[in-house]
């Protein structure tokens, strides 16, 4: 009986109808931002055919959920395009917004699909060549990353220009002296270009470059839930753990910060790691059940570090490198092969 009442207990709510509001992300007298957003919602909400008014929504949701790691808003983005998201042959700005939504949602070759389509339309967008070469890079096609970021030049600024490149090439010394020359033109643009630098110098083993360039990153009015995982990153490699806490207690609400947060606290043997690992436990269940494959590589961590089922963290590592490439995919699907004692699962990663 009491194994009945606490599977009752433990079974999702549904919600009672479309309308009831299960949670809110802010108060507007909190965030003057998420306030601009709902206005803009309720306008849209009024004229969803309207593209200007619909494209503007969802680039501001998409903007809001790079720098809170919520993704919450990438939902709200693909709702504002609601009229056009299922048609075959969308407006171009429609296209290149519902390929960077399938990009996040790790939905690559349909976004690829959307990005040459948009492009044979508009050959001279940047953003849409930016996309690609990422979407390629992360797919593992390098070379074709690189064809797309040549395509930039004149059609975004020198130093967006070289970042792509840089990133594709592991060399961060010429694109540092740009960003040191010339600046940035956005804050935004300022971030993401420090976040380049501070990965790219930590992947060549030097530490004080990357350390410095993370922390002109981290001054951003609003650091992005990207770079504070980046550096999280580079902390734990440096057994610096405390400091991981100190940047990361109040960012539970995003998977990927928690994961960081629990494998500090282990590190430290702190007090609240059993409930940030049930959390996390609880949380990549849900996600399974929602068929959500966004953060399998953070999975893959998670049971490798925390749970220590080498087994099962091999496994999600070779799921997650079926379909991106990135530094850390072949690091955890190497890690995770060495740990489960079968190094040739790790193969396809070297």
């Amino acid at each position: 009986m009491l194994a009945l009442i606490l599977l009752l207990l433990a079974a999702p709510r549904v919600p009672s109808s479309d309308g009831e509001i299960l949670e809110r992300l802010h108060t507007t007298a909190e965030d003057p931002g998420l306030s601009d957003l709902r206005q803009k919602r309720a306008a849209l909400s009024q004229h969803p055919e309207d593209l200007q008014l619909a494209t503007s929504t969802a680039r501001a949701y998409l903007e809001r959920g790079s720098i809170e790691g919520d993704p919450r808003f990438t939902g709200r983005a693909q709702a504002a395009l609601a009229p056009w998201w299922a048609s075959a042959d969308p407006p171009e700005p429609v296209l290149v917004l519902r390929a960077i939504i399938r990009q996040r949602s790790h939905d690559f070759a349909p976004a690829i699909a959307d990005l040459l389509r948009a492009l044979s339309i508009d050959a001279k967008d940047g953003q849409a060549w930016l996309t690609l070469s990422s979407v390629q890079a992360v797919s593992g096609d390098l070379e074709s990353a690189r064809k797309s970021c040549n395509h930039l030049f004149g059609l975004a600024s020198h130093l967006t220009l070289v970042g792509c490149l840089a990133s594709l090439n592991g060399d961060y010394r010429l694109f540092a002296r740009l960003l040191e020359s010339d600046g940035a033109t956005s804050p935004g643009e300022a971030q993401w270009a420090q976040t380049l630098v501070a990965e790219l110098a930590a992947r060549a083993g030097e530490d004080p470059v990357a350390e410095a360039a993370f922390r002109r990153a981290l001054s951003a009015d609003a650091p992005s839930a990207y770079v504070l995982g980046s550096y999280a990153d580079f902390l734990l490699d440096h057994q610096r753990p405390a400091e991981v806490i100190t940047l990361l207690r109040d960012r539970t609400r995003v998977d990927p910060l928690l994961l960081r947060l629990a494998l500090a606290e282990q590190q430290l043997r702190a007090p609240e790691l059993a409930a940030h690992v049930a959390a996390l436990r609880d949380r990549f269940a849900a996600s399974r059940q929602r068929g959500d494959v966004v953060h399998r590589r953070e999975e893959a961590i998670f049971e490798l570090e925390l749970e220590h089922d080498a087994k099962k963290a091999l496994r999600l590592a070779r799921d997650n490198f079926a379909v991106q490439h990135e530094p850390a995919d072949v690091r955890i699907l190497v890690e995770a092969a060495r740990a489960a004692g079968d190094p040739a699962a790790a193969q396809p990663a070297l």
